[in-house]
C-alpha cells in the first residue's frame, strides 16, 4: 500500500506541473493550428479533473491505512498477532 501511496502522489505532483505549464501557456502564447488557448483550457480542465480522482484515492488509501493500523494494534494486545509490519 505504501508504493501505491507513493505513485499516486507522485502523479498528482506530475499533474499539477502540466497543468501550470499549460496555465503559463495560456497566458503568454498566441497558439497555432492544433494548439490553441481553447484546447489549453480543455487541457487545464482534464488535469483538474485527474487530479481531484488522485486525491480522492490517496484519501481512501490513507483511511485504509488508518483503520488497518487499529485492528492490528488491537490483535497485538489480544495476543492474536505478535508483531505486525507495514
Amino acid at each position: 500500500m505504501v508504493k501505491r501511496k507513493k505513485r499516486l502522489e507522485k502523479q498528482v505532483k506530475g499533474l499539477e506541473k502540466q497543468k501550470k505549464k499549460h496555465e503559463s501557456k495560456l497566458k503568454f502564447e498566441k497558439g497555432r493550428l492544433d494548439t490553441t488557448p481553447d484546447y489549453w483550457r480543455k487541457e487545464i480542465e482534464g488535469f483538474s479533473e485527474q487530479i481531484k480522482e488522485r486525491k480522492k484515492k490517496l484519501e481512501k488509501l490513507e483511511k485504509g491505512i488508518k483503520s488497518q493500523m487499529r485492528v492490528s494494534e488491537k490483535n497485538i494486545k489480544k495476543g492474536k498477532v505478535k508483531e505486525f509490519k507495514y
